[in-house]
């Protein structure tokens, strides 16, 4: 898969298989057309697992009642944990988030003070910069501390040498 295009029709089946699978009751989950149906969405979801986590960045959620971290990709296809229904229904969202983004993005066509405005370019690139940083600040927690408390050290450190 390559184009967006194909990407979008790939989920928008994985999605139908989702849906179809979150309609069986536990015994039809048993049957052999269940087990070929969840045989489907676990291949299928190797190909659009990082897709979706990627827009998303959903794949570890809490379940009711718990503390405890799952991931939505193993325990949504499970067939021996109570909140086998709670997961695939984040699952099964995800994947349509994920649809509806990149619908959004393929039928975004940009302005022509957005192609020649130097300030959305600037603007642009500032928010990109921010989103970037925020986001690898956020899994990268204990160096983002450690880089904020040495810059804090410099910060203070400068305004020392400023007032000497």
């Amino acid at each position: 898969m390559s184009s967006t295009r194909d990407i979008l029709d790939g989920l928008k089946e994985f999605y139908r298989d989702l849906k179809d699978y979150e309609e069986l009751h536990h015994e039809e989950r048993e049957s052999k057309s269940g087990k070929e149906l969840r045989e489907k969405i676990v291949r299928n979801s190797g190909k659009f697992k990082p897709i979706v986590v990627n827009i998303t960045k959903t794949r570890y959620v809490r379940a009711p009642g718990s503390g405890i971290p799952y991931d939505i990709w193993s325990e949504g296809f499970s067939m021996w944990v109570s909140h086998t229904h709670f997961f695939l229904n984040t699952l099964i969202d995800s994947v349509n988030q994920t649809i509806g983004t990149l619908e959004g993005k393929s039928s975004y066509k940009p302005s022509k003070y957005e192609l020649t405005s130097s300030i959305y370019w600037i603007d642009r690139f500032v928010r990109w910069r921010a989103i970037s940083v925020i986001s690898w600040a956020k899994t990268h927690r204990l160096v983002s501390v450690i880089i904020t408390l040495i810059m804090l050290i410099a910060a203070i450190l400068c305004i020392l040498e400023y007032l000497s």
